[in-house]
């Protein structure tokens, strides 16, 4: 399942996306989200709506006053994390 997230944030996805895509939990993908992270697979491009405006993922937030969980995307990092 981790390397279908990875491949699904080739393009910015939001974790209710990913979600739906790997028919799984938010909260099983939150915490698979973490784990890339902390390891610098995968990084969070904004989790603060009111900050829209000019932003490249700006049609993928919720909108201002909104409850996000922010908008990821895969990083460079080309080792394989299993």
């Amino acid at each position: 399942m981790i390397e279908r997230l990875l491949e699904l944030l080739e393009a910015p996805r939001s974790p209710g996306e990913l979600a739906r895509e790997l028919g799984t939990t938010g909260s099983a993908v939150e915490g698979m989200l973490g784990l890339l992270e902390s390891r610098g697979y995968v990084e969070r491009l904004c989790d603060s709506p009111p900050c829209c405006g000019g932003c490249a993922v700006r049609n993928l937030c919720p909108g201002p006053g909104a409850v996000t969980q922010g908008v990821w995307r895969r990083t460079s990092r080309p080792e394989n994390p299993s």
